[in-house]
C-alpha cells in the first residue's frame, strides 16, 4: 500500500514556549509525505511565535494574532485545510513516530470508519518519554450521553483525548464544519457529541499519541468549569448521567452478566476497535462489549 491519504493537523497554541517545539517536532518528525501541519497562535507574548518561525518552511498555513480561545483558533486553522483526514494535537502533547501512518493505514483499509481514537492513549513526563499508557474499555454513543466520557458522571471511564483522534473530512462536513465557541473547555467535548450524531467511534488497541500531564493544565485549572459544561452539552444531545443506582450497577453488577444480556437490558454498551494483526500483516475490525 503506497498511497498515502492527505491528513490536515492543526495545533492552536497560546503563550507554550516550553511545550509547543516538543509538539512540533513529533509531528513534523514522522516525515508523513501527505501532511497540511497547520499551527495558529493567539497572539503568544512569551516567545512561542519565535518558535513555531523556525519551523515555517515546513508549515502549510501559521499565523499568530489574537483570537477568542483554543476553539476559535481550531476554526481557523481547518478553515486553512484540505485534507481527507483531519485532527489536531494541542501545544502541550505529542505524537509518536508513527501516528500518522496508523491513522493512515487505518482509514486506508476499512473505508466505511469515520471517526477513530486510541484506546490506549499515552502520559509523558517533563523529559517527553511515555510513563504510562491507560487501557481503556472502548466508547459508544449511549455510553458517552451516560457521561461515562466526562468528568461529571459518577461512573468514568476516560475522555476522548483529542490528539489521538482522527477523522474524516466528509464526518466534519455533515456535522457542520465547525467547534462552538460558546464553550471555553468542553468544544472537543461538543465535537465528539456532534460526531456521534453521525458515525460510530471506533478504538484503536495502540498508542497513537499521548498527553503531557502538567499542573496548568487549563482541565486541571478550570475543572469546575469543563464539568458544567459537558454536563450542558450531555442534555443538549438527550443524554443523561448515571444516578448512584446506576452508577452501582455499571461498576459492580454489569461485569457479572454475559455481555449480550446486559447489552440488552442496558448494563454494558457495544463497542468496535481496531488491532493488529501482526501474522496477517493487517488490521482487523472487532466487536466486544463493556
Amino acid at each position: 500500500m503506497t498511497e498515502k491519504l492527505s491528513i490536515s493537523l492543526v495545533t492552536p497554541a497560546y503563550n507554550s514556549v516550553e511545550t509547543i517545539e516538543r509538539t512540533i517536532q513529533s509531528v513534523l518528525g514522522q516525515n508523513y509525505p501527505n501532511l497540511e501541519y497547520i499551527i495558529i497562535d493567539g497572539n503568544s507574548n512569551d516567545g512561542t511565535a519565535d518558535i513555531i518561525r523556525q519551523y515555517e518552511s515546513q508549515l502549510s498555513y501559521w499565523v499568530s494574532e489574537p483570537d477568542t480561545g483554543m476553539y476559535d483558533a481550531l476554526i481557523k486553522g481547518f478553515s486553512h485545510s484540505t485534507g481527507e483526514i483531519m485532527g489536531w494535537i494541542n501545544s502541550d502533547d505529542k505524537h509518536t513516530a508513527w501516528t500518522l501512518k496508523v491513522a493512515n493505514r487505518i482509514f486506508q483499509e476499512f473505508p466505511e470508519i469515520e471517526w477513530i481514537t486510541s484506546v490506549n492513549p499515552a502520559i509523558w513526563n517533563a523529559e517527553g518519554h511515555i510513563v504510562d499508557v491507560m487501557k481503556l474499555p472502548g466508547f459508544n454513543k449511549e455510553s458517552f450521553l451516560r457521561g461515562e466520557n466526562s468528568s461529571a458522571s459518577l461512573f468514568r471511564i476516560e475522555q476522548i483525548q483529542q490528539e489521538s483522534t482522527f477523522w474524516r473530512r466528509s464526518l466534519w462536513e455533515r456535522a457542520g464544519s465547525k467547534m462552538d465557541t460558546s464553550l471555553k473547555l468542553a468544544g472537543d467535548f461538543e465535537l465528539w457529541a456532534r460526531f456521534f450524531q453521525y458515525a460510530e467511534l471506533i478504538g484503536v488497541k495502540n498508542v497513537i499519541a499521548g498527553i503531557y500531564l502538567h499542573t496548568n493544565q487549563m482541565t486541571n485549572r478550570f475543572l469546575e468549569k469543563r464539568i458544567a459544561e459537558e454536563k450542558q452539552v450531555i442534555a443538549q444531545y438527550g443524554g443523561h448521567l448515571h444516578t448512584s443506582w446506576s452508577a452501582y450497577l455499571r461498576k459492580h453488577i454489569a461485569p457479572l452478566v454475559p455481555d449480550k444480556l446486559a447489552a440488552k437490558i442496558g448494563l454494558k454498551y457495544p463497542t468496535k476497535f481496531v488491532s493488529y494483526n501482526d501474522a496477517e500483516n493487517k488490521w482487523e475490525l472487532e466487536t466486544s462489549y463493556f
